[in-house]
Protein backbone atom coordinates (compact mmCIF):
# COMPACT_ATOMS: atom_id res chain seq x y z
CA UNK A 1 0.00 0.00 0.00
CA UNK A 2 1.40 3.55 -0.79
CA UNK A 3 -0.01 5.37 1.93
CA UNK A 4 -1.72 7.77 -0.21
CA UNK A 5 -5.39 7.02 1.04
CA UNK A 6 -4.58 7.18 4.28
CA UNK A 7 -3.18 11.29 3.60
CA UNK A 8 -6.57 11.56 2.15
CA UNK A 9 -8.37 11.80 5.42
CA UNK A 10 -5.70 13.87 7.03
CA UNK A 11 -6.16 17.59 7.62
CA UNK A 12 -5.42 19.94 4.63
CA UNK A 13 -2.18 21.08 5.64
CA UNK A 14 1.29 22.19 3.96
CA UNK A 15 2.31 19.23 5.61
CA UNK A 16 -0.25 17.10 4.36
CA UNK A 17 0.44 18.46 0.60
CA UNK A 18 4.12 18.20 0.51
CA UNK A 19 4.12 14.60 2.09
CA UNK A 20 1.32 13.30 -0.45
CA UNK A 21 3.51 14.56 -3.50
CA UNK A 22 6.22 12.98 -1.92
CA UNK A 23 4.30 9.49 -1.57
CA UNK A 24 2.76 9.98 -5.25
CA UNK A 25 6.36 10.35 -6.34
CA UNK A 26 7.94 7.43 -4.74
CA UNK A 27 5.30 5.41 -6.03
CA UNK A 28 4.80 6.33 -9.82
CA UNK A 29 9.40 5.71 -8.88
CA UNK A 30 8.32 2.42 -7.65
CA UNK A 31 5.69 1.03 -9.56
CA UNK A 32 6.31 2.85 -13.17
CA UNK A 33 10.12 3.49 -13.90
CA UNK A 34 9.43 4.07 -17.48
CA UNK A 35 8.12 7.44 -16.28
CA UNK A 36 10.88 9.89 -15.92
CA UNK A 37 8.88 13.13 -13.46
CA UNK A 38 9.66 16.15 -14.07
CA UNK A 39 7.12 17.90 -11.25
CA UNK A 40 4.04 16.86 -9.72
CA UNK A 41 1.84 19.76 -8.31
CA UNK A 42 -0.94 19.19 -5.38
CA UNK A 43 -3.36 21.66 -4.76
CA UNK A 44 -5.88 21.59 -2.00
CA UNK A 45 -9.34 21.81 -2.49
CA UNK A 46 -10.87 22.00 0.72
CA UNK A 47 -14.32 22.95 -0.10
CA UNK A 48 -14.72 19.86 -2.01
CA UNK A 49 -12.56 17.50 0.08
CA UNK A 50 -10.04 16.52 -2.62
CA UNK A 51 -6.38 17.45 -4.29
CA UNK A 52 -5.74 18.59 -7.84
CA UNK A 53 -2.88 16.39 -8.58
CA UNK A 54 -0.93 17.94 -11.68
CA UNK A 55 1.71 15.06 -13.10
CA UNK A 56 4.16 16.25 -15.44
CA UNK A 57 6.40 13.26 -17.27
CA UNK A 58 8.68 12.19 -19.81
CA UNK A 59 7.82 8.61 -20.83
CA UNK A 60 11.38 6.73 -21.84
CA UNK A 61 9.84 6.06 -25.13
CA UNK A 62 9.66 10.05 -25.92
CA UNK A 63 11.32 13.53 -25.27
CA UNK A 64 8.34 15.24 -25.17
CA UNK A 65 6.42 16.07 -21.81
CA UNK A 66 3.29 14.18 -20.79
CA UNK A 67 0.76 16.11 -18.43
CA UNK A 68 -1.73 14.27 -15.95
CA UNK A 69 -4.17 15.30 -14.13
CA UNK A 70 -6.58 13.69 -11.39
CA UNK A 71 -8.19 13.93 -8.14
CA UNK A 72 -8.08 12.42 -5.69
CA UNK A 73 -11.29 12.69 -3.11
CA UNK A 74 -11.77 11.35 0.24
CA UNK A 75 -14.67 8.66 0.35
Amino acid sequence: DSGIGILLFENFSKLTTSRLEKTIRHTIEKYEPRAKIANITVKAKEDENAYQIIITYIPDNDVQETNLEVYLERT
